[in-house]
């Protein structure tokens, strides 16, 4: 019997975006808020997270959203961080949100 020599686990460069965790940017492709930013505060299952955006929808209240109706956009270090310690406030997400948006802006 021959030994398969292991490769060595790479880490990958850029985040996956396939799939919304905590910390992402997202947008809302559908609903009453089509087109707006939110950050994923957390998961409502296999297949809904909740979302939130710091005025309209807040962490107290953060909108329940199927996953197959948003799109990541990108990853918030600060919120994946900080959003499991529950330090994290809306003020933190609606900075947290324009600043993506303007490294996303600066990109196109």
């Amino acid at each position: 019997m021959s030994r398969r020599k292991k490769e060595p686990v790479r880490e990958r460069a850029e985040p996956d975006l396939t799939s919304p965790m905590l910390g992402n940017v997202v947008r809302a492709e559908r609903g009453r808020e089509a087109g707006g930013f939110y950050i994923v505060v957390g998961g409502a299952g296999a297949d809904r997270v909740y979302i939130a955006d710091g005025r309209k929808r807040r962490l107290s209240s953060p909108k329940p959203k199927g996953i197959s109706h948003i799109t990541v956009m990108g990853v918030c270090e600060g919120a994946r961080e900080l959003l499991p310690k529950g330090k994290f406030t809306d003020g933190d997400i609606r900075r947290a949100l324009r600043c993506e948006i303007d490294k996303m802006s600066r990109k196109e």
